[in-house]
């Protein structure tokens, strides 16, 4: 009897951001892992997926503004795009302004069969859980890659669209930056009182929980999102780190994945969170970002990472109460053995 279900092909897709012609060299690689790299000019990728910039797409868009790029072969050519996905860019997009310079985006895909028997089996939920795959395996490529030829893999958005349509999902939907609202005094003392009781447990005090626990303490009060960002990470590093020589983001994205993680998938996804965290501390202390349209991106992504960097840090602290153990030493060495 014939098999007469009907599939769809799921494209699922990571921009590239950084990429460009000599991207294509990973294809080797990643082919044995049915992912693949592609270029798809700017015009093209708005016709089919400008949704990914916010673009209502019910029509094909006019597109009158020319963009000249350089081809494979360094040959120019010239396509065009519609004014408001220029405009989309500028304005609200602008991490992908090297897009219209470059005429041309790099894509990281590959495909997943659906059967369209299934119930639901394009929805938004669907498209998303085969999204959460690909961004695992990008986050796990990117660690590979920078070990080897350094970071030649920086990551934009994750989008799905099932071939033949433009209905575009997004893994992380696009966060607009907006005031941060303070604490008040009684949800600021609520959380003090909260950490006191388990900090009466302990005799002796540790003192290096302590300092953890103040430190995530003062942070309530700051209503700037990358202060509070980086006195949080302090509060992280004092409390899972001990080894200032090592490098301070392996080693303690290391100690938080174990306390935090129930299973292996769960660590190695914490793990890679954290990492990306320190990276992004990193360059809010130590790069010049002013006046820049990075800057605009990371403060996107700083409020965007706060609040779950603050339940992490705040479910890390209780368990290092509830372990008790009065010097920082003793806790690494325990934690280094459940990461081996």
């Amino acid at each position: 009897m014939m098999n007469r279900t009907k599939t769809a092909q799921l494209g699922l897709y990571a921009i590239l951001v950084s990429g460009d012609y000599s991207s294509l060299k990973f294809n080797k690689s990643l082919l044995a892992f049915r992912y693949r790299i592609d270029i798809v000019p700017l015009d093209e990728f708005e016709r089919k997926y400008g949704g990914v910039f916010g673009a209502e797409m019910p029509s094909l868009p006019v597109q009158d503004v020319p963009i000249r790029y350089a081809d494979s072969k360094r040959q120019e050519r010239i396509i065009c795009i519609s004014r408001n996905m220029e405009r989309n860019i500028r304005e609200n997009y602008p991490q992908y302004i090297r897009l219209l310079e470059k005429g041309y985006v790099v894509l990281l895909k590959t495909f997943k069969t659906l059967s369209t028997d299934r119930k639901g089996w394009n929805s938004s939920d669907t498209t998303r859980e085969y999204l959460l795959e690909t961004y695992q395996f990008c986050q796990n490529f990117r660690a590979c890659l920078k070990l080897t030829v350094g970071d030649q893999f920086s990551l934009g958005d994750f989008f799905g669209c099932v071939v033949g349509s433009n209905k575009v999902v997004k893994y992380k939907e696009q966060v607009k930056a907006t005031s941060p609202a303070p604490l008040s005094v009684e949800e600021i003392e609520k959380e003090r009182a909260f950490l006191r009781e388990y900090l009466q447990g302990l005799h002796p005090k540790a003192d290096y929980i302590e300092l953890a626990v103040a430190i995530y303490l003062g942070s309530f009060g700051i209503d700037n999102h990358k202060l509070r960002f980086i006195q949080l990470m302090h509060c992280l590093e004092a409390s899972l780190n001990t080894s200032v020589p090592d490098p301070a983001a392996h080693i303690t994205a290391r100690h938080a994945a174990a306390l935090v993680s129930p299973d292996k998938a769960a660590f190695r996804r914490c793990y890679f969170e954290v990492v990306e965290l320190y990276k992004i501390r990193n360059e809010l202390i130590y790069e010049d970002l002013s006046g820049t349209a990075k800057l605009n991106l990371l403060e996107k992504e700083v409020e965007y990472r706060l609040d779950a960097l603050d339940k992490m840090i705040s479910t890390i602290l209780k368990k290092l109460i509830g372990l008790n153990y009065y010097k920082k030493e003793q806790l690494v060495e325990e934690l280094e053995l459940l990461t081996l």
